[in-house]
């Protein structure tokens, strides 16, 4: 960019940040390739396997040309780029309305290009229909998915400061997507049955998922690299305790709750239960690295219909019931999900005492995953009832 934007301010407080997109930004594009086969296998059944490639060539991503480039470090194991603690931590060219910097009054997000980032999946199905009308069906799908942002916001803002870290916010590291499974198997069944002359039909099916792949990132409560963004800054595992500055947690009379030696002590512990950070020890997590436990579920549907014949027409009235979850129905324990109780589990500061020494309190608990029990794992029924005219 040639000029710096600033912002303006209406009224007394208010300020606003400018939008803008690059002069030759494209719409997002992808190349994608598919190979396919189907083959005919003893017995009837159908064998699929399937292969889809995507590389991106113009994905979206946000940078603030409004920051000037980092080129301060931490010292220590954890030696990541930090901006400056005093002095212009916004390009020269901006003024703040108060003088002062905050990510909100220094915000000029541009939109721009990168073509950095690929999906892949790999799938394989079995399927067989019986002269009875049973078919049966089943399929595994292994998925990876990178990129350098997946741009998680509905704003401009919003998705620049909510993209995890290391060091410098603009230059985002490739890394695993939000989205996609990297397990799936699906299976599915099901049955007509016709009696009474095919006046009364009754169907069965079934519907069964196992996946595993929802991911998530470990990063700081607190604003390590000095951007003016909490919680964006990617964690770093201690592999030693010298490799973490704790300091006591105390209460607002400067009583000592946890000292620093008790908050390793957990904090090793936590570290060493957790398959994922246990395995990043002396290096930095990755963006959605972490991922959440295997989780099951089985849906049922039933549908009944009643049919009469009034000349060449047929009426027929189908009453229908749809149990998701049905494993939770029949047992509480069954089809509940596990998430991360706490991914920012570290709360970091600059004590003005070593204003370039950053602190550390451990504030986690003693397991990652925790039931969830929001609506994906509970049982749920809904009914209906339909008119068909042939």
């Amino acid at each position: 960019m040639s000029n710096q934007a600033s912002n303006s301010q209406f009224d007394a407080g208010y300020t606003f940040q400018i939008n803008g997109t690059a002069r030759n930004f494209k719409f997002p594009q992808v190349w994608r390739s598919n190979l396919a086969i189907d083959q005919q296998l003893p017995g009837g059944i159908v064998a699929t396997l399937e292969a889809i490639y995507s590389k991106d060539r113009n994905a979206a991503i946000h940078r603030n040309y409004n920051f000037v480039t980092p080129t301060e470090r931490l010292s220590g194991a954890d030696n990541r780029l930090i901006y400056p603690a005093s002095g212009p931590r916004i390009a020269s060219g901006f003024t703040g309305p108060d003088g002062q910097f905050s990510f909100l009054d220094a915000g000029v997000i541009v939109l721009e290009n990168t073509n950095k980032g690929y999906q892949y999946n790999l799938t394989g199905q079995l399927k067989k229909d019986f002269a009875n009308g049973l078919y049966l069906t089943a399929a595994y799908t292994y998925s990876k998915a990178k990129d350098v942002t997946s741009n998680p916001g509905e704003i401009a803002a919003d998705a620049y400061q909510r993209n995890p870290v290391v060091g410098n916010t603009n230059e985002p590291q490739l890394a695993y997507s939000d989205f996609g499974l990297q397990h799936r198997i699906i299976a599915a069944a099901g049955k007509r049955f016709a009696y009474a002359d095919d006046k009364l039909a009754t169907t069965l099916s079934f519907f069964f998922e196992a996946a595993q792949g929802n991911r998530f990132s470990y990063t700081y409560a607190g604003d390590l690299n000095r951007d003016a963004i909490a919680g964006n800054d990617l964690l770093f595992v201690p592999a030693s305790r010298d490799q973490i500055n704790l300091v006591d947690i105390r209460d607002a009379q400067n009583n000592v709750l946890v000292t620093a030696a008790q908050q390793w002590t957990q904090l090793n512990a936590y570290i060493e239960q957790d398959d994922y950070l246990s395995s990043r020890r002396g290096q930095y997590t990755e963006r959605n690295g972490a991922i959440s436990p295997w989780y099951t579920q089985l849906d049922a549907k039933l549908l009944q219909d009643f049919s009469v014949k009034a000349g060449n027409k047929k009426h027929t009235l189908q009453l229908s019931l749809d149990v998701q979850n049905l494993g939770n129905l029949l047992n509480a324990d069954w089809g509940v999900r596990r998430v991360f109780a706490n991914n920012r589990f570290i709360e970091t500061s600059y004590p003005a005492a070593t204003p370039e020494t950053p602190a550390f309190q451990f504030r986690g608990g003693n397991q990652t995953f925790v039931n969830n029990t929001d609506f994906n794992s509970r049982w749920r029924a809904q009914v209906g009832l339909r008119y068909i005219l042939d």
